[in-house]
């Protein structure tokens, strides 16, 4: 046990310092907030005995140490347990105030103990006040010190507490027996005390630390995967693929592991939110040359609003290199979108009457004036009723739209501009548009406005 302390006691310290006190922060409030300088710190060094124990520093307000006292407090802990045993450390530790000896002593015994017992330890988790448990508590009683204590953790994961997402769990034991070698981890998978459930969060765990290492070579294991499992870690894998060979990313999201639709959009998706200035020329060819397919149609939106973040004319340059379609429709869009935010007046008179002639799905671009906060309904509307390059059923299809539009989202001032202008945006149109809306979400409004405008006509 003496080893397991030592070797365990860095790893602890860190992480149960700064989990205390941002749960005891949470429960107690703005009484226990604690000074930004109040930092996290921990060195290690080595010894004979093992890695000695350097402590979290914690608040002098709260815990009343500074950071050397911290460190005496912390190697006091697992000498009193090497002396005590789990038992009646555990025991020791309950009877003090709460505070970082309490907090540290608690986990260090229960941890101790789980590598005894892992059943009596988790019950007498379960036991504790919730001022005292956490959940690193429990996790760290999962944490194998070597290859060999892997047996001892898996078998334990049948007395984990029903509320315990058992995926996390099964997580935290995957990353540090990454740490043994790949082969113990596929041992796994051969355990009784895995479900079919838990072996596909084991090949999970697995490939994504692959992935993390080394990303080209774990495309290999990732192609192995079932399919559902593919699309889980398909994300992960374009994240951390190698920046200078997205063009291999693409050929595999789209002619690979035969991805779901869905999966295939967000992995695209990923990889196009990873342009920069070095690879952007790379990604536009990317997705310029995407087969067609309605999977893809974000991708072009997305790319267009990077592109506009970096030079909105890059943006436009981009656009004319698209061949017509749906993916061409949306990065219009999406620029029309952000030029309304920016120069609604260029939107309007250039970017919508340049595109609309392209065949682009010109009602989507009005339907989004409406979003831009520095557009009023009014001036929408004003301008699609004075557009000469709208025919009048065009027109009046856009009319429809926008005034729908404000309707949803302002009725009382969509009424009473209806009410005070006769001749706004076709009346009968307007008020045909009010009554169908009011009269399903609000129909005490719309019986007063019918009223109302019965009265003035």
């Amino acid at each position: 046990m003496k080893n397991v302390m030592y070797a365990s006691g860095w790893f602890f310290s860190i992480l149960f310092g700064a989990l205390f006190l941002k749960e005891m922060k949470e429960k107690d409030g703005p009484a226990l907030e604690l000074e930004s300088k109040n930092r996290i710190n921990s060195t290690e060094s080595r010894s004979p005995k093992g890695r000695e124990q350097k402590a979290f520093v914690g608040s002098k307000e709260y815990f009343g140490v500074s950071g050397e006292e911290g460190a005496i407090i912390s190697q006091t802990v697992i000498n009193e347990i090497q002396k005590k045993g789990p038992h009646s450390s555990i025991d020791y530790y309950l009877s003090l105030p709460y505070g970082e000896k309490r907090m540290m002593g608690l986990t260090y015994a229960l941890v101790a103990l789980a590598k005894e017992n892992m059943k009596e330890a988790i019950n007498i988790y379960e036991s504790l006040g919730s001022m005292d448990r956490h959940s690193m508590m429990l996790k760290n009683m999962f944490i194998p010190s070597d290859a060999q204590d892997l047996e001892r953790v898996i078998s334990g994961l049948k007395y984990l507490p029903s509320n315990v997402k058992r995926e996390d769990v099964i997580s935290e034991i995957i990353n540090k027996s990454m740490q043994f070698g790949s082969s113990e981890i596929l041992l796994m998978l051969d355990s009784d005390h895995f479900s079919l459930e838990d072996k596909k969060v084991v090949k999970i765990c697995y490939v994504r630390s692959l992935i993390v290492e080394d990303p080209i070579n774990a495309v290999f294991h990732v192609n192995l995967l079932e399919p559902g499992l593919v699309n889980l870690v398909s994300q992960d894998l374009i994240r951390n693929w190698p920046a200078g060979d997205l063009k291999a990313a693409a050929d595999w999201i789209t002619g690979g592991p035969g991805l779901s639709a869905e999966s295939e959009k967000r992995a695209l998706l990923t990889l196009v939110s990873r342009a920069n200035s070095e690879n952007i020329d790379e990604v536009k060819s990317i997705v310029a040359n995407l087969p067609p397919g309605s999977s893809y149609d974000e991708v072009y939106g997305t790319l267009v609003s990077i592109l506009y973040d970096k030079d909105p004319s890059m943006a436009d340059d981009w656009i004319e290199q698209i061949p017509n379609g749906v993916g061409r429709d949306k990065a219009v869009v999406e620029y029309f979108r952000r030029t309304v935010f920016a120069d609604p007046e260029k939107a309007l008179d250039d970017v919508f009457a340049r595109y609309r002639k392209g065949g682009v799905a010109s009602d989507v671009m009005i339907s989004s004036l409406s979003e831009a906060t520095n557009v009023s309904p009014e001036s929408v509307i004003e301008w699609v009723s004075n557009a000469g390059n709208l025919e009048d059923s065009v027109r009046q299809d856009y009319l429809g739209v926008v005034n729908t539009q404000w309707a949803l989202a302002s009725y009382d001032s969509y009424l009473k501009k209806v009410i005070d202008d006769p001749n706004f945006s076709g009346t009968e149109d307007a008020i045909d548009v009010a009554i169908e809306i009011f009269s399903e979400d609000f129909p005490s409004a719309a019986a007063n406005w019918i009223v109302t405008l019965h009265d003035k006509n």
